[in-house]
């Protein structure tokens, strides 16, 4: 058998290297194959809270992943707020010079101070949460959360203000023209019960008798005492302002004109158990024969036309029907009112904008206000007018400012439910305003408005100051051509403005710069120049350069400044006493 060297070693290594690629690939999936299966990198736990707070359960009720969102815990303090002040009292009580009589005081002091806090259920605000999230593009849904820490019973301003959701009847009186509408529960008798109770507790003479005082004044007016009066509410109180397109009222504007706005109506409304407030109204009106006596049905109403030369219907009305008791700017607002509620006419729910507002939302609750954007349009109608026609006067606040101040309040319209829960107190509102600006928009403001305020009378001063060097240098002008008049007539002054157009280049040195038609001046010339449009007093006439002590002659006198041109060309500043 023949044997191939050559052979043999190529052979030989190619298997070397066919175990060595092997061996290699094999290593190189094992290696992939436990990166595979190790454990990935465990992420750091959360951080807890050492201390309780009610995060929890009040970020619960909020919206995430919109333009606002935060929650602040109110517990550190205002829980145990009242043993925190009483611990004062010591201290203060070890001031020096303190007598009997006035630590006595003291002492009563802080127990009515401690006894409020306690009564009144701050101390179990937990926390407060708010959120604003867009529902679609320039639509937003806001929350505010007030949190209550739920072992301790609920007392003070979680009852007052309702203590459930109930169904808001009130939107149903409200008519299509209404552009803004306030209501609420508030028990107004049990509050009264409370400062007549602490009142009694505290030990104060001073402030029982005062109550006292008031109670005797109360019923010699109604024959009622306040408790009485207070106690026949029930419960529920609101008002609503309405903008009738149907009625139009000329408003006054600072130039004399006027401007066209819808006109207003205003109607308050409480909830009242019986007839104890109506039946006093209605028996000091009939002492009135002017009086309009209107009862229909359950409605029960009196009007009191006002005979005056107003922009706007004046016809003072109260009505009780049902449980509530109107009082109204006019009487046809009551009648519309009660035909809204008898669904003989449309009311402010079927709107496009209410339903537009109210889509998604709960309409039970404790509380409620609307904003139309038709209020915000007159409002900023209004100050646009009034904006366009002030005169610059040199002291009020620059236009301009005052424009870029109120650009930042955009038309707005809103709808915000308010309702008691287990948990506290929840506000859900649907609007057009974004909610951020409704949280920064005042940050910005109201640090400009003071800027404004601290600013614009040195601004103003200034103003002022130039105006007066301005009107001094108007006065030398028209002293140096009257002289130069006189030296070209035989030592004789004008006689009046027009004789000195040729030593005048332009009769706009006639208006003073303070003058409010100073603007119109820019265009004057002698052409159009009538000598009742100057700011200035031609005031001694036919004078000569010979005549005695013409140099305290008085040429021209500045309406506006009092500065005077002097016979020499000379000016005296009046207000400054310069020379």
């Amino acid at each position: 058998m023949n044997s191939h060297p050559e052979f043999h070693s190529a052979s030989s290594r190619l298997v070397v290297a066919a175990a060595l690629l092997l061996l290699a690939v094999g290593n190189g999936c094992g290696k992939k194959e436990v990166q595979d299966t190790a454990p990935p990198p465990q992420s750091k736990p959360a951080v807890v809270s050492a201390e309780k707070t009610s995060f929890t359960e009040v970020t619960a009720q909020l919206d995430p992943g919109g333009s606002l969102y935060a929650y602040l815990s109110t517990s550190q303090w205002l829980e145990g707020l009242s043993g925190r002040i009483n611990g004062w009292r010591d201290p203060v009580l070890s001031l020096p010079n303190l007598g009997t009589e006035e630590k006595s005081k003291v002492n009563k002091a802080f127990d009515l101070i401690t006894r409020l806090i306690k009564n009144s259920g701050v101390e179990s605000i937990s926390g407060v949460g708010v959120s604003g999230i867009a529902l679609e593009k320039g639509f937003y849904q806001t929350k505010f959360v007030i949190g209550r820490d739920t072992s301790s019973a609920p007392g003070g301003i979680w009852t007052v203000f309702g203590r459930a959701p109930r169904p808001l009847h009130e939107l149903d009186w409200l008519p299509t023209d209404t552009v803004w509408a306030g209501f609420s529960d508030v028990d107004l008798g049990a509050l009264w019960n409370v400062v007549v109770n602490e009142a009694n507790q505290a030990g104060f003479p001073e402030a029982k008798a005062g109550l006292e005082q008031l109670n005797g004044v109360v019923q010699g007016a109604t024959g009622k005492k306040l408790d009485e009066l207070l106690g026949s509410l029930g419960g529920q109180c609101g008002s609503f302002l309405t903008l009738s397109e149907a009625n139009k009222i000329n408003i006054p504007l600072p130039d004399g004109r006027t401007l066209e706005v819808p006109e207003p109506g205003l109607v308050i409304v409480l909830k009242v158990k019986d007839n104890t407030i109506f039946d006093w109204i209605d028996r000091k009106l009939q002492e009135n024969p002017q009086v309009i006596k209107s009862d229909s049905g359950d409605l029960r109403m009196r009007t009191m036309p006002i005979p005056l030369p107003l922009p706007v219907t004046l016809r003072p009305a109260v009505a009780r029907q049902s449980d509530y008791l109107f009082v109204a700017s006019n009487d046809e607002l009551i009648k519309t009112m009660v035909a809204v509620k008898a669904r003989k006419q449309n009311g402010l729910k079927t709107t496009a904008e209410f339903k537009h507002l109210a889509q998604g939302m709960p309409l039970e609750g404790n509380s409620f206000s609307f904003v139309g954007q038709r209020l915000s349009d007159t409002v900023q109608q209004i100050q646009k007018s009034v904006l366009s026609r002030m005169r610059g006067q040199g002291n009020e606040m620059p236009t301009v400012l005052m424009q870029k101040i109120y650009s930042f309040n955009q038309p707005i319209s809103s709808l915000m439910v308010s309702r008691s829960t287990t948990q506290g107190w929840l506000t859900v509102g649907h609007g057009t305003q974004q909610p951020a600006n409704a949280v920064v928009l005042p940050l910005v403001i109201v640090p400009t408005a003071i800027f404004a305020g601290m600013a614009l009378p040195a601004l103003a001063q200034a103003k002022g100051k130039a105006q007066s060097i301005h009107c001094v240098n108007n006065l030398k002008q028209m002293g140096l051509a009257a002289r130069i008049y006189a030296n070209d007539h035989n030592a004789t002054f004008p006689s009046n403005f027009l004789a000195m157009k040729d030593e005048l280049n332009t009769p706009k040195i006639l208006i003073c710069p303070s003058d409010s038609n100073h603007a119109a001046g820019a265009t004057l010339t002698w052409e159009n120049f009538d000598p009742s449009q100057s700011s200035y007093e031609f005031v001694t006439r036919g004078l000569t350069e010979s005549a005695p002590g013409v140099e305290k002659k008085v040429l021209f006198r500045c309406k506006i400044h009092g500065h005077e041109c002097m016979g020499d060309g000379s000016v005296e500043q009046k207000k400054s006493g310069k020379r």
